[in-house]
């Protein structure tokens, strides 16, 4: 039947038809999720192990061949990428392109499991693991906090208020503070001191001064 014929015969219901389209285009839009900026998944895990005091050295041969060796028992990884310097162990784990969500869920979870079955070596820090998407660097609201080197201090006390604010604030699911200035302590050992306290340089590292000591 011709369309245009069968609309010249029943203006009526071509008309109700024409509304109806309209208010639910119309209802969609409304009701459409929208965002700024989307997210975007790539099938990326990152796995960071510090362990303060250590050599790179001892770290590729304790930590990071050991994480390598468990999470190649997890099916569909494409490559892994690792990196061994003095205190920090990082393992990147890129899976197969094309995977769905669902699929990269659980072989994210089997990372996880097989990183656990590895025995961490005594006197590494906790460990940080997790998947990377645009949102691990693509801030929604970028908050600058300025003010001169005397007023460090008082800008990280300012940072952290406003950090625990903006999570109050509803629907907000992580706020980051970039640049911030932790205290730090800078201790020089003086090596034949050590010697004759017969105290290593590991033991200062792992201990401290007030353990082992030395004054």
């Amino acid at each position: 039947m011709n369309i245009g014929r069968f609309s010249v015969s029943n203006p009526v219901l071509v008309n109700i038809l024409m509304v109806a389209i309209l208010l639910l285009g119309t209802l969609s839009l409304l009701r459409l999720p929208r965002e700024m900026i989307s997210e975007i998944a790539f099938s990326w895990v990152f796995i960071a192990v510090p362990y303060p005091g250590v050599s790179a050295e001892e770290i590729e041969k304790n930590l990071t061949i050991p994480i390598e060796e468990s999470v190649t028992k997890v099916d569909r990884i494409k490559k892994i990428n690792s990196e061994s310097r003095e205190g920090l162990c990082f393992v990147s784990v890129q899976f197969e392109d094309g995977i769905s969500k669902s699929e990269f869920d659980r072989l994210y979870q089997a990372v996880r499991t097989e990183f656990d079955n590895v025995a961490l070596p005594e006197g590494t820090l906790d460990p940080w693991i997790d998947d990377f998407t645009t949102s691990d660097f693509v801030a929604v609201i970028t908050i600058n906090i300025t003010g001169s080197a005397d007023q460090r201090a008082l800008m990280n006390e300012t940072a952290e208020d406003l950090r625990e604010k903006l999570l109050d604030v509803k629907d907000v699911s992580k706020v980051e503070i970039v640049g911030g200035q932790e205290r730090e302590i800078w201790i020089e050992a003086q090596r034949n001191k050590l010697e004759a306290f017969g105290v290593s340089l590991d033991e200062v590292v792992h201990n401290g001064l007030d353990d082992v000591g030395c004054d």
